[in-house]
């Protein structure tokens, strides 16, 4: 029996850029599972969804399972950016067609909101790394100083 094509965005699913870190993938994961975990949500399909959050982490954390995720990781952004269906003509598929169209609108949002967070993240982060050097450069300017006002003393 062939195995089941993956279909989801692991990395969606995390919250987590394909670029992400082991500790980050991680991170994200243990947030997510106490928010997920089906004791303590009690949306109607939590069990899946805490289910898909195990498997998206199983695959991620393992560095070959990732790189086999990752070959076919594109054909997986292509199809979830395929276009939705014209409407059919029964009220009953209309209906569900109309339940598609706003799963996938808030599925586009949620993407929108994990890219942007991780854009965040890398944004904050060197914000951090700049202030950082900052305070060194602030300290070496300070300390040169110090040395330049000893030596005028020395002098005078």
């Amino acid at each position: 029996m062939a195995p089941v094509p993956i279909t989801e965005d692991y990395y969606m699913v995390l919250e987590v850029g394909q670029t992400a870190a082991h500790e980050l993938i991680l991170k994200s994961y243990k947030r997510l599972a106490l928010k997920l975990h089906p004791d303590r949500n009690a949306k109607h399909d939590a069990t899946t969804a805490f289910q898909q959050l195990g498997r998206s982490y199983e695959t991620l954390k393992d560095e070959s399972k990732r790189r086999a995720y990752d070959l076919i990781y594109p054909s997986i952004i292509r199809s979830r950016h395929s276009p939705v269906p014209p409407p059919a003509s029964t009220p009953q598929s209309e209906a569900l067609t109309e339940a598609a169209q706003i799963a996938a609108l808030q599925k586009s949002k949620q993407e929108r909101g994990a890219r942007w967070r991780t854009k965040k993240n890398a944004f904050d982060s060197s914000i951090w790394e700049l202030q950082r050097d900052i305070r060194r450069l602030e300290l070496e300017i300070k300390n040169l100083d110090d040395i330049v006002a000893a030596e005028a003393a020395e002098e005078a």
